[in-house]
């Protein structure tokens, strides 16, 4: 058995989840390449995938951010029948479950879909696999489906129309993965913002949990840095440090 995820920290929450014998111990393979923006022709292909890593490492805090080609063709991986593969309802995640399932159509795939659970204070729900603690992993791997052989061709269809549209960004319209324009999401990034100065890191975090949105910080702060070069936003201090006290507003 092999379990898939699409970033390190979920890899890092199976792993803690596995030391606690919460679910039982088997082999994890993160694939932490953003596949819903830039160029997807050839997902292996550094020079076609570098502009989107240059930006990522541009504004996004992970020292080891690396590319990672032919993640799935890994011998420990390849000799795995069964595989169960950890998403949430988010742009990033639902292109790498296109993609992983377009490359796996021999195996035993079940899907782990991370959207809510209920709990005494009520119900809590997930845009992000990293949200989730190494105790939530038990209650949604009972959920897992194992998807049949024409769910894996309708998926592979999927991704292989994404392919060949190949657009500058993937969002999440509807139920559904799109292609759209890079500037898809700049009307979310302006509906956070006020003619009046407020804090950068506030403005990210709302836009993070938009409905419509559920892109991670990195990518927010790259837009804004765009729409800042258009003159239709403001940033005052450095426009590469999350971490900064910087202050934002409309022009």
């Amino acid at each position: 058995m092999a379990h898939i995820c699409f970033n390190d920290v979920c890899c890092y929450l199976l792993k803690e989840a596995m030391k606690l014998k919460l679910i039982p111990h088997n082999k994890i393979v993160s694939f932490e390449d953003d596949l819903s923006i830039g160029d997807i022709s050839d997902v292996n292909n550094h020079e076609l995938r570098e502009n989107i890593f240059k930006i990522r490492k541009d504004f996004e805090n992970n020292p080891k951010l690396l590319f990672k080609a032919n993640l799935l063709e890994d011998r420990k991986l390849v000799k795995h029948r069964d595989t169960i593969i950890w998403c949430a309802n988010n742009p990033k995640d639902l292109c790498g479950l296109y993609y992983v399932v377009s490359k796996l159509q021999d195996k035993n795939i079940k899907i782990v879909l991370i959207d809510e659970k209920k709990t005494e204070d009520g119900l809590t729900k997930y845009s992000f696999t990293s949200e989730m603690a190494p105790e939530d992993f038990p209650f949604f791997l009972d959920k897992a489906l194992e998807i049949s052989f024409n769910e894996k061709l309708e998926i592979k269809n999927k991704w292989d129309i994404l392919v060949k549209e190949n657009a500058a960004l993937r969002a999440l319209v509807g139920e559904e993965i799109k292609s759209v324009e890079e500037t898809y999401f700049d009307k979310y990034i302006l509906k956070n913002i006020s003619d009046k100065c407020q804090p950068l890191i506030g403005v990210v975090a709302e836009c993070m949990f938009e409905d419509g949105m559920r892109v991670k910080d990195w990518f927010i702060l790259w837009r804004i840095v765009e729409l800042s070069k258009l003159k239709i936003i403001e940033i005052k201090g450095s426009k590469y440090d999350f971490y900064s006290d910087n202050e934002i507003r409309k022009i």
